[in-house]
């Protein structure tokens, strides 16, 4: 199965929440979690993150990125700057 996250003007929505907190945990919206991850407490999930399966997120993510291992790195980010600000506009449309 291929997931489009890369689409600009999509969020992905493979998460049942959207901007919500947990035990200290805050997750913005437009952010895909894969499977077996832990987050620890006292973090934000920044709009637009990835956190590939089985990752330890221990920091607060930046918005738009791609982190994956445990513990969790920066890998790279979705889009470049302006792609993200061209994502932005047209997610202000609808």
């Amino acid at each position: 199965m291929s997931y489009q996250f890369k689409k600009l003007g999509k969020n992905v929505r493979f998460d049942i929440y959207s901007k919500f907190s947990y035990k200290q945990i805050s997750i913005e919206d437009d952010v895909w979690k894969g499977t077996n991850i832990v987050n620890l407490k006292g973090i934000t999930i920044a709009e637009g993150s990835i956190s590939a399966a089985g990752s330890l997120v221990a920091k607060s993510t930046y918005f738009y990125p791609i982190y994956k291992g445990v513990p969790a790195k920066f890998y790279k980010f979705r889009w470049t700057e302006n792609e993200i600000k061209e994502h932005e506009q047209i997610l202000k449309k609808y």
